[in-house]
């Protein structure tokens, strides 16, 4: 990529590529790179797009003698913007930043949001089109323009959550005409004007919209790294953090400075040290064990596995009561010095040491699905720890009515929703109990007897059995069966109990001798596992947990001891 070195860049410049039209007698792309102050550009369009399989390559002729190697997604992104008649100026990531040159991609990357924000419009290409995409990209195109006309880029998030619950309601209400529509009765995403030209799918943003305060203000980094977890495959692993650096609404305060020079798992590393050090010591909550890579520290979450949903997620981001383990302490930031960045010194207290594991809530085992009633074994292991003398003889636990209180609160993980259809949550209440008590607590005691019985049959019959015990589920009472799916939220993991008497739920690699601890300034409670160096007070984090008796700040007024914890 020679080339771009006679095309350089000043810190406040950018390169735009003004894509050639079609023509009969040259097939292929061609382009001019070309240089333009970011602060007072000619208009221009931002493609965003999918990198797709960075081995599957294509080319582009730039300025009449240079080929640039791109994605075939992109090729036919541009293919589908090339316009007949006229060129078009674009800015795109992958042709206007010399992707070889660290020192220039740690200027450009922050400068993105900066350059959508100064285009005169932003396209998103999702693709070629599908059997019924026409149909869908032509009914919003007829109501982006609407929307705007009434005020859509009016509407708060709170709007969109009542907006949201209306139509769960009444399912119908989107099959009448958008223009009977009332300003409050448009969901936000209508905003986003989208239109079919030529095959591509622009989204044109209404710039009222894009500036929206409302809908940036929550935008931390910790908060866009939870948002994007699930997306697909980012081409360079680094741009997890620094291409979200332009939306964060915290960045300048993290300090963090764009360097291609460092390994991913190093920018993880100091990424998340700095969002702690803010007291944002959830992020650990996102961590999962164990990791792709040995040179990540446990108590960093690899941002490229796929995995299970937070417990913060599902109960508290949304929850009129959420947890509060240790949130009202005063947090203290990481003790360790620069020399040490693989390291995290935090504060808190052991609460207990796992004493026995129970089996993993899933639909499927060994590969065969387990039938309802099988997949409600984790709740016989509860049932079965809390009869357990160091459980019934414990001070939190020690009258019936709190121990039946914790049988149907474990499983659930303490959260119940108030409308699933916007996700708004609360912890559990009679409602829960009452579906325990009448549908679930009856079959738990067979679900230990099915176990058994099926470990004495082979794979075909235990599906057959699983479909027999799918039909008996759908005469469970509704409630039975909204509990059921509550229980969703301990998805790969299993309850636990510890020596000391406390019953909990937590990740599914915990093991007998790990230790339950809060740490200051956490809303919900870790497992830690200790590790024998010589050096002592050293642990990895295996994840965080649910565990009952202790998720509303108890454990701070239980005189235990102050430990200093030293995770690698």
């Amino acid at each position: 990529m020679d080339f771009f070195s006679t095309i350089p860049l000043e810190s406040s410049e950018i390169r735009l590529l003004r894509l050639a039209s079609k023509e009969q007698d040259a097939p292929g792309l061609r382009g001019e790179l070309f240089v333009t102050p970011l602060f007072r550009p000619p208009d221009f369009t931002a493609l965003s797009y999918t990198w797709g399989d960075p081995g599957v390559r294509s080319e582009i002729l730039i300025n009449g003698n240079a080929k640039l190697s791109i994605t075939t997604s992109l090729e036919v992104a541009l293919l589908a913007l090339q316009r007949e008649d006229a060129p078009v100026a674009l800015w795109i990531d992958q042709i206007c930043i010399n992707q070889d040159d660290a020192r220039e991609k740690a200027v450009q990357v922050p400068l993105m949001s900066q350059i959508c924000s100064s285009a005169s419009q932003t396209i998103a290409w999702l693709g070629p089109a599908t059997d019924g995409s026409d149909l869908v990209i032509d009914f919003l195109d007829s109501i982006g323009s609407e929307g705007v006309e009434v005020g859509l880029q009016d509407l708060t998030n709170e709007d969109v959550k009542d907006i949201l619950a209306h139509a769960a309601a009444d399912p119908g209400w989107l099959h009448r005409s958008p223009s009977s529509l009332g300003p409050t009765s448009n969901m936000e995403a209508l905003i986003h004007k989208l239109a079919l030209q030529h095959g591509e799918y622009p989204i044109i943003h209404n710039r009222n919209w894009y500036h929206n305060p409302e809908k940036h203000k929550i935008q931390t980094l910790g908060y866009l790294i939870h948002k994007y977890r699930s997306r697909p495959q980012f081409a360079d692993r680094r741009d997890r953090i620094y291409g979200l650096l332009g939306l964060a609404c915290d960045a300048d305060t993290l300090g963090i400075e764009v360097d291609y020079t460092k390994t991913w798992e190093e920018v993880y590393t100091d990424a998340t040290k700095r969002i702690i050090n803010r007291g944002k010591i959830d992020v650990l909550s996102m961590v999962e064990y164990p990791k792709t890579s040995s040179r990540l520290p446990s108590w960093v979450s690899d941002l490229n596995m796929t995995r299970r949903d937070s417990i913060l997620r599902d109960v508290t981001i949304t929850s009129i009561r959420p947890f509060a383990a240790a949130a009202s302490t005063s947090h203290l930031p990481p003790l360790d010095s620069d020399e040490q960045p693989h390291i995290l010194t935090c504060r808190g207290v052991i609460v207990d040491h796992m004493h026995e594991v129970g089996r993993q809530w899933a639909l499927k085992e060994d590969g065969v699905s387990r039938s309802p009633l099988g997949a409600l074994l984790p709740c016989s292991d509860v049932v079965s720890y809390i009869a357990i003398p160091i459980v019934s003889n414990h001070p939190h636990a020690a009258s019936p009515a709190r121990r039946a209180e914790a049988t149907w609160r474990i499983p659930v993980i303490d959260h119940e929703y108030i409308d699933a259809s916007v996700g708004t949550s609360r912890r559990a209440t009679t409602v829960s109990r009452h579906a325990y008590d009448e549908d679930v607590a009856e079959v738990i005691p067979l679900t230990d007897k099915q176990s058994e019985e099926l470990e004495h049959v082979g794979p075909q019959e235990r599906e057959a059995r699983a479909t027999q015990m799918r039909i008996a589920r759908l005469r469970l009472s509704a409630t039975a069966q909204s509990y059921f799916g509550l229980m969703s939220a301990i998805w790969h993991r299993r309850p636990f109990v510890g020596k000391g008497g406390f019953v909990g739920v937590g990740p599914l690699e915990m093991e007998s001798g790990d230790v339950v601890c809060v740490l200051y300034g956490a809303m919900v409670p870790f497992v830690l596992r200790p590790i024998n160096d010589g050096e002592g007070n050293q642990y990895a984090l295996i994840g965080e947990c649910y565990c009952d008796g202790i998720m509303d700040g108890e454990a701070l007024g239980m005189g235990l001891g102050e430990e200093v914890f030293r995770i690698t």
